[in-house]
């Protein structure tokens, strides 16, 4: 019978090539959090238009956002894969289907997502590229693009837009003020 160990003992260790580089990118850790926004836009934004079948869906974001971080970030790179994040997100995508499915945006939106997540597997685990980044970060948009191709009006559209953009900005510019400086071991 296999035990929890009494502590958990983490190692300190050196991660290369597009690894390394999607841990340098704060625009890759911040788009885990694009669930939890569609969470937040939904209840402060558009409450009383949602089903509730929708805004319990829309409730989970926070608990994606944590385990897309905790499997693409925290996790990267180390052997593991952080089971949390390979189960919810499939479900939580396809419960979106079963809500938003028959809709053009959803289509729209989860047609991009799924064809930058394909991009960012090929150009990661193919070439070995580290603008698979990039590919991944359009990935985490979809709660974003989904939100604005559902709701065409209104600040909360908006900010949904300009997340997107700021995400896009922060990976153009390389910016890793966030990241935690690598070093070899």
């Amino acid at each position: 019978m296999c035990r929890a160990p009494p502590k958990l003992v983490t190692v300190k260790h050196a991660v290369d090539g597009p690894y390394a580089a999607a841990l340098r990118s704060d625009a890759y850790r911040l788009s885990c959090g694009t669930f939890a926004v569609f969470t937040v836009l939904s209840l402060l934004y558009r409450r009383d238009e949602m089903s509730t079948e929708a805004l319990i869906h829309a409730c989970i974001g926070p608990l994606q956002s944590y385990a897309s971080y905790m499997g693409d970030v925290h996790l990267l790179g180390r052997g593991h894969n952080y089971w949390p994040d390979l189960v919810l997100a499939p479900l939580v995508s396809l419960w979106a289907m079963k809500l938003y499915g028959a809709l053009p945006a959803f289509r729209r939106s989860a047609g991009f997502s799924v064809s930058c997540f394909a991009l960012a597997l090929y150009r990661n685990h193919k070439c070995r590229a580290d603008d698979w980044v990039l590919f991944h970060i359009f990935w985490h948009a979809l709660p974003l693009t989904l939100y604005a191709g559902l709701f065409v009006d209104g600040p909360d559209v908006l900010i949904a837009k300009g997340l997107c953009v700021a995400l896009l900005v922060l990976q153009a510019t390389s910016s890793n003020r966030l990241a935690p400086k690598l070093r070899r071991p």
